[in-house]
């Protein structure tokens, strides 16, 4: 056996070889290959295009956040006011009923006394001709002593 020609069989076979990898196996590797690279780098993009999106909505949902705070402050400083309002409106009306009702007692206690002392000018006239028969000891003349006790009883 021939080297030379072992060998130029064997370059012959791994030629063979070689274009039979070339036609049949290379072609169908290369394109998963390809596949595979081009799902790699959509998955990256689409990784890429997600992570951009959720920077969008987390700054949405941020000034989404800070605005519904403003609001609820908003709300809660509103809310605050009215109770004041209702609270100073409440004291106010609190004291004119008070007022109404001092009123009101003070008018009544200046009735009684006027009353009061009303009927001690009509009982006076009395009481002191009573005290003057007792101590006089006769009836006076009550015509005339009563004009005298109209007039004491009119500068009372």
């Amino acid at each position: 056996m021939n080297l030379n020609l072992t060998i130029l069989g064997q370059a012959i076979s791994l030629a063979l070889f070689v274009l039979f990898c070339m036609k049949f196996v290379w072609p169908p590797v290369t394109a998963a290959l390809a596949d595979r690279k081009k799902r790699i780098v959509d998955g990256l993009e689409a990784a890429s295009q997600a992570d951009l999106r959720l920077k969008e909505v987390d700054i949405m949902y941020r000034e989404k956040l800070d605005q519904a705070r403003k609001e609820a402050g908003s709300i809660l400083d509103k809310a605050h006011k009215q109770v004041d309002h209702f609270l100073v409106e409440a004291r106010k009306q609190a004291e004119q009923e008070a007022d109404k009702i001092k009123q009101n007692a003070y008018d009544e206690v200046q009735q009684h006394v006027e009353k009061t002392k009303a009927e001690l000018r009509a009982n006076m006239g009395a009481l002191i001709m009573a005290g003057v028969v007792k101590i006089a000891g006769e009836k006076p003349d009550m015509q005339l002593h009563q004009v005298y006790i109209e007039r004491l009883a009119a500068k009372l």
